[in-house]
C-alpha cells in the first residue's frame, strides 16, 4: 500500500520596487554621470515634456473642433446646450403653422442679457459665457418639456411657448427674471455678481401673422 503524499506548493515572493529621488542609488547613478551627458539628459527630458504638452494641446482643440461640428449638425448650441438659431427658427415656423391651422394660441419671449459688453470687459469673456449659459439654464428649468428653446444671438435667447396668451406669457417671464436674478456667478477673480434680463414678448394676434412679425414684434418691445 503506498503511502499518502502531500504535494509541496511553491512559495512565490513577490517584491515591490520604489523609485525615489533621494535613493542612494539613484544619486550615485546621477552623479556619476559627466555633466554633459547629464545636461543631455535634463534636455531631453523637457523636450519630451514639451512635446506630449503640445500634442496634448491638439487633441484637445481637434475634439472641441469636433464637438462644435457635431452640435452644429445637431441643430444645437455648443455653449448652451440649446438649439441654435437655424435649428430654432425651423422648429418655431412649425410650431407657429401647427398652432395657426388649429386656432390656438402662441407666444414669443426674446431674452436679454443686460449689460453684457461690460460683463464681458469687467469680468472676462468666461464669465460672460456663464452668464448666457446661467439664462439657458433658468429658460430650461421655466419652459415645458414641448416648448422651443434656442440661443437667438450672442447674448440673447429665444422661447416659443404653444398654447400661452400674452399674460400667460408675461407670468413666464416674471419667474424667468426672478430665477436668474436669485443665481450669482463666481468670476476666475474678484467677487461673484448677479445679472438682470430684458424680456421682449409678443403673441399671434390675427391668423395672418407670421414667426417673423412675432420676432419683431418682441423685438421692438425690449427697447
Amino acid at each position: 500500500m503506498r503511502g499518502l503524499y502531500r504535494r509541496k506548493t511553491p512559495r512565490i515572493r513577490t517584491q515591490t520596487l520604489h523609485w525615489e529621488a533621494d535613493n542612494p542609488g539613484t544619486k550615485m547613478m546621477l552623479d556619476s554621470l559627466p555633466p554633459d551627458r547629464l545636461e543631455s539628459l535634463v534636455f531631453g527630458l523637457g523636450t519630451a515634456t514639451l512635446l506630449l504638452l503640445a500634442v496634448t494641446t491638439m487633441l484637445w482643440l481637434r475634439l472641441r473642433r469636433l464637438r462644435a461640428r457635431y452640435d452644429a449638425e445637431r441643430g444645437l448650441d455648443p455653449l448652451t446646450g440649446l438649439c441654435n438659431r437655424v435649428h430654432f427658427l425651423e422648429l418655431a415656423e412649425r410650431q407657429i403653422n401647427h398652432v395657426q391651422r388649429t386656432g390656438r394660441s402662441a407666444a414669443i419671449l426674446l431674452i436679454d442679457l443686460d449689460q453684457c459688453q461690460k460683463i464681458n470687459e469687467q469680468y472676462g469673456h468666461q464669465s460672460g459665457d456663464r452668464a448666457v449659459q446661467l439664462i439657458a439654464q433658468c429658460a430650461q428649468d421655466t419652459v415645458r418639456d414641448y416648448d422651443v428653446a434656442g440661443r437667438y444671438s450672442g447674448g440673447e435667447v429665444a422661447l416659443l411657448l404653444p398654447d400661452t396668451s400674452l399674460e400667460g406669457a408675461h407670468a413666464v417671464a416674471r419667474r424667468l427674471r426672478e430665477a436668474i436674478e436669485l443665481q450669482q456667478i463666481a468670476p476666475p477673480q474678484g467677487q461673484p455678481f448677479s445679472v438682470t434680463i430684458t424680456v421682449g414678448i409678443s403673441a399671434l394676434r390675427r391668423e395672418s401673422d407670421t414667426l417673423d412679425d412675432l420676432l419683431l414684434a418682441a423685438d421692438a418691445a425690449l427697447a
